[in-house]
Formats: structure tokens, C-alpha cells, sequence
């Protein structure tokens, strides 16, 4: 009898480190490895000995490329006099896109993941002079984009070979790309296949085309931010075609 091994290597998206400076200084990071829309929240780092425990909050926030970003300052108290926001050291707004709200909230649209992503600061004062600061990290994710299959409808004959080629021009990874015939899964027992050339890229062959091929062909893509598809028709002509020289 002949055994055969499968072993695999599991990455964790959610990864914890901790050190020591030479200043005796305990620091401890969480890296989020592929962020998804699901992964924010309010994140705590929670300190503890024997003198007691102490605690710090800090909020993830992350938002779709192209809608409306919506941050709220999470202050509290009565009656708050102002709120302002910052970014990068520079106070907000300092764009057409964003706004701060009668209610003291910052909106950014449309929201964009080069110029957009980064540490907010929010500060509140009242009419005291008390004031406090809470900071937030936005993330924004791009959703995938394809490339337009050349025409809505291919016609070919029995016999031919076809391809269609399925390319992304945007999108954030990872992606997950998969083909489907009349909404249901390819069937690559019926003289198709699918070469993923790269994360991007995907190519249906059929090698032999027959009548049961004829059909509506979908490429769907999909990533943390939205899935999207192109489709295309497939017309296979029953007669096969051939050519003759004399």
C-alpha cells in the first residue's frame, strides 16, 4: 500500500507581534493581512500586571472606493461648542469632496483609496475650554472592474475552437475569478477549460465546439468590496464548416 502525504501551510489574516525596546518598553502591533469591509470595528489593546490593567481603543473603518464616507466623532458630553477634524496635520476640509456635517460628523464623496486612506483625528471642545481627541484609521478597498468582453455576441461553427478572455483592470486582491454557463458553473467535462493566467487574468477554451455549447457565458469576479461579471453569448451553427482546395 502507497500513502501519500498532503500537507498545508495556513496563513492567518490576523497576525499579533510583541517586543521589547531596550528601554524596557513592551510594544505590541495586529497586522490585518487582505482587509475585508467585515474587519472594521472598534479594536483594544488591553495591558495587565500585577499593578493593574489599563486599556487602549482604537477604531478601524473601512469603506468601498467610489461611495460616501461617513465618520462620526466619538465624543461625548453637553453642551460641545466645536468639533473639528484633521488628517496628516492638516485640518479638514481641505477638498470639494468632503464636508463637515451640522452634527460635527466629516463625509467624503466620492470616497478614494489613494488620496483617502489614512489616521482621522477628531477633536471636541466645549464651552469650558475642556477639550478631548479620538483618532481612527480608514482603510478603502477598490472594487473589481473588467474589461468589456468585444461584442455581446459571438458566432461561431461546429467544430471551431472559441476563448474568451476575462481581465481585470481594478480591483484590490485577493480576487476570486469563476466562469459560469447559463448561471451555472462550468462543466469541464464538455471540452472546456480555464487558464488562470495570473490573479488578474482568466481564458475559457473550448476546444471543440458543439450545439450543446451554444449558451450565455459569465466571467465573475469578486473581492472583499463587490462582485461584478461580464457576460457574453455563445451561437454555435449546426453545420460544421470546411474548407476545400483544388
Amino acid at each position: 500500500m502507497n500513502t501519500v502525504n498532503c500537507s498545508a501551510l495556513v496563513v492567518p489574516r490576523f497576525m499579533i507581534g510583541q517586543y521589547i525596546t531596550v528601554h524596557g518598553d513592551v510594544i505590541s502591533h495586529v497586522n490585518i493581512s487582505h482587509v475585508m469591509v467585515e474587519d472594521g470595528g472598534e479594536y483594544a489593546c488591553i495591558a495587565e500586571n500585577r499593578a493593574g490593567k489599563v486599556q487602549h481603543a482604537a477604531r478601524l473603518n473601512i469603506y468601498v472606493s467610489g461611495e460616501t464616507l461617513n465618520l462620526k466623532c466619538p465624543v461625548a458630553g453637553y453642551p460641545i461648542e466645536e468639533i473639528h477634524w484633521e488628517r496628516g496635520g492638516r485640518e479638514l476640509p481641505d477638498d470639494i469632496r468632503q464636508r463637515v456635517q451640522p452634527d460635527g460628523s466629516l463625509s467624503i464623496s466620492p470616497v478614494q483609496k489613494n488620496t483617502d486612506s489614512g489616521v482621522y483625528t477628531c477633536w471636541a471642545r466645549n464651552k469650558q475650554g475642556h477639550s478631548a481627541r479620538r483618532s481612527g484609521e480608514v482603510t478603502v478597498i477598490v472594487p473589481p472592474k473588467l474589461s468589456p468582453f468585444q461584442s455581446s455576441q459571438l458566432q461561431l461553427n461546429m467544430g471551431d475552437r472559441a476563448s474568451l478572455t476575462c481581465s481585470v483592470v481594478k480591483g484590490d486582491l485577493p480576487l476570486t475569478i469563476n466562469w459560469r454557463k447559463d448561471d451555472r458553473p462550468i462543466d469541464t467535462t464538455q471540452h472546456m477549460s480555464v487558464k488562470q493566467v495570473d490573479q488578474y487574468n482568466s481564458i475559457l477554451v473550448i476546444e471543440n465546439l458543439g450545439s450543446d455549447h451554444t449558451g450565455n457565458y459569465s466571467c465573475v469576479v469578486r473581492n472583499s468590496a463587490a462582485e461584478v461579471e461580464n457576460s457574453q453569448s455563445l451561437l454555435v451553427n449546426g453545420k460544421q464548416c470546411s474548407l476545400q482546395f483544388s
